[in-house]
């Protein structure tokens, strides 16, 4: 569980540091090639987070009874043997990538290296094949295990295939002026500039320089000097962020705080030199020495602290200049007094800019985690009728917007904590607690419907890795779900899970914008009704429906990820998995509505 939870944290920070190291190459060159193929690497045969979260739950919740010894001790060794070559493979794919150039020894190994999984692949086949498990949900937990092993390896070689078949006419990187034009034309698109908020992402901090820009050409006296250029170049540094919908104001404390540690600290620093003669070489050494050691401290802290890491950014932003002061201005009274004058513009700077930004806000966090929950159980609610009526485009096209807005959802999720909150006001607190477990469920929700989309899709191996072709949005059934839906007992089974995600997507998201109101209180089931269909019910009858039909099912030669009796077994244990997430939210529900009241 810990490493599914590390690898998806891991993945995702190698995902924003590739995408983020364009700069670094200009689309130039070897290294642009390097970071070309890390980013296919990453996108393709390490991107299975989704299919992770159900390993993880299957796993969480086998119980290692009935015919589980006996079927594990037939497939174990094929399965490890599998395992152990497909790491092989991923380790020369990634060292392939890693140096920019695929040449003739490398596309060998790698080759080489897909054949053995390939042979794994077919042993693993043959065991499973001998043990020759029932469709039950007894071994359903082992097989959509292994069924994701297998997939994995697929991926792999796929990933491998086309590396082999990678040469230099093939690789298609953003050159400088490509990346350059792309931007031109994003920031003046007409589009993007009418949306409302980026209208308002403008308005704001227009708004926001110009008060300041008007008080630092009028205000005269105090700590004021008239015609500073201090107030507006500082918040032209430090604008609110496109799109944002509510006031981050933890990121408004740690703006004033990195931006005053930025303007004080570089004057303690640097005041120890005046223990130093102007010209010397002492002087010119130690100045060096702590110039590095302060802006390599702080953009440490900026790239290793999640916390402090923005704080961090601003201290190095506004105090490396700072670090080059003249020799003589140490030993003068009035550096020092425009120095205090300064940090009380830049403080004032950044309450007017928190003040305005919160007089123009439309809505809070809280609004805009319960509109994208609302979105979001509206796309699962058209994911799961996607499934029930076979429509596999559809449910491809649902999950792609539950993804988004899951993401978003997470995303604001932490600027709802109560304890960044200035006042309270009369709605219940919000409770973090429930809001993360909440939003975990639908995460895994959404992991066992796109388990369900690979199971019922034809497998078509994808050049995109690479950057070959476009990613294709079109799937092909190969009759799985239709199938599953033709058992009578698949009416009992979508009538219950239907009325599970209709119950999430009326109740959740008035639970979370207020934990009190009486009517989401009112439409909740009682706990022996989620209970109930916690379990789906009808969904033993269906596997032994299956069972029988399965004398009928081609045999497979090649792969497991092929095997028909396999992928009807996932789209059912996906969907009872599916059902006890709903009956998980449903009850985290009802134990959020007894606490409030």
């Amino acid at each position: 569980e810990t490493a599914i939870d590390s690898l998806s944290q891991a993945s995702s920070l190698a995902k924003e540091h590739l995408s983020g190291a364009w700069w670094e190459t200009f689309g130039i060159g070897r290294r642009a090639r390097q970071r070309w193929l890390l980013k296919a690497f990453e996108s393709y045969p390490t991107n299975i987070r989704d299919i992770l979260y159900v390993v993880k739950s299957c796993v969480l919740s086998e119980s290692f009874e009935g015919d589980h010894y006996g079927f594990m001790h037939q497939v174990r060794a094929p399965a490890v043997n599998l395992l152990e070559t497909t790491q092989i493979l991923l380790w020369v794919c990634s060292a392939a990538c890693t140096d920019g150039i695929i040449d003739v020894a490398e596309r060998e190994k790698v080759a080489s290296s897909a054949a053995n999984v390939r042979e794994n692949q077919a042993a693993l086949l043959a065991a499973f094949a001998k043990a020759r498990p029932k469709i039950s949900s007894d071994l359903s937990d082992e097989q959509l295990f292994l069924f994701a092993l297998s997939m994995w390896a697929r991926r792999t070689t796929d990933f491998a295939d086309c590396l082999v078949a990678l040469d230099d006419s093939t690789s298609r990187h953003d050159s400088i002026f490509e990346v350059m034009f792309r931007a031109l034309v994003a920031t003046w698109d007409p589009k993007r500039m009418l949306q409302i908020d980026h209208i308002m992402f403008a308005v704001r901090n227009w708004l926001s320089i110009m008060v300041v820009y008007f008080i630092g050409y009028y205000a005269d006296g105090s700590i004021f000097d008239r015609y500073s250029y201090v107030m507006p170049v500082t918040l032209s540094l430090l604008m609110v962020s496109d799109g944002s919908h509510h006031v981050e104001y933890e990121k408004c404390t740690h703006r004033l705080l990195g931006v005053t540690l930025g303007k004080c600290l570089p004057i303690v620093v640097v005041s120890f030199l005046s223990y130093f003669e102007c010209v010397s070489f002492t002087r010119l050494f130690m100045q060096a020495f702590l110039i590095c050691v302060y802006i390599t401290f702080f953009v440490f802290v900026y790239f290793d602290s999640d916390i402090w890491g923005y704080v961090g950014c601003l201290v190095a932003g506004f105090g490396v200049y700072q670090l080059m002061a003249p020799c003589d201005n140490f030993n003068r009274t009035d550096y020092y007094a425009s120095k205090y004058k300064e940090l009380g513009s830049v403080i004032i700077a950044i309450f007017v800019q928190g003040f305005l930004q919160t007089s123009l806000q439309r809505r809070s966090a809280q609004d805009v985690l319960v509109e994208n929950v609302r979105h979001l159980t509206t796309s699962l609610e058209e994911a799961f009728e996607a499934v029930f009526e076979t429509d596999v485009n559809q449910l491809q096209a649902a999950l792609k917007d539950v993804s988004e807005r899951l993401a978003t959802a997470k995303a604001v999720l932490p600027e709802c904590d109560p304890k960044l909150q200035i006042w309270r006001g009369r709605l219940a607190p919000f409770s973090m607690v429930f809001g993360t477990a909440s939003l975990d469920r639908i995460e895994l929700i959404a992991a066992e419907l796109e388990m369900i989309l690979v199971a019922a899709k034809d497998w078509v191996p994808s050049s995109a890795g690479v950057g070959l072709e476009e990613e294709t949005e079109v799937g092909t059934s190969i009759g799985v779900l239709e199938l599953i839906n033709g058992g009578s007992s698949m009416k009992r089974i979508r009538s219950d899970v239907s009325e599970s995600v209709q119950m999430i997507a009326e109740i959740l998201p008035e639970m979370l914008a207020n934990t009190r109101d009486p009517k989401s209180r009112a439409q909740m089931r009682k706990p022996d009704e989620v209970r109930a269909a916690m379990c789906l019910e009808g969904a033993d009858e269906l596997y032994k429906e299956l069972s029988a039909a399965s004398r009928l099912f081609a045999v497979e030669t090649e792969e497991l990820t092929n095997d028909l009796r396999v992928r009807v077994t996932i789209v059912v244990r996906s969907l009872q998995n599916a059902a006890y997430h709903m009956g998980k939210i449903e009850e985290g529900c009802i134990k959020e509505a007894r606490v409030a009241w």
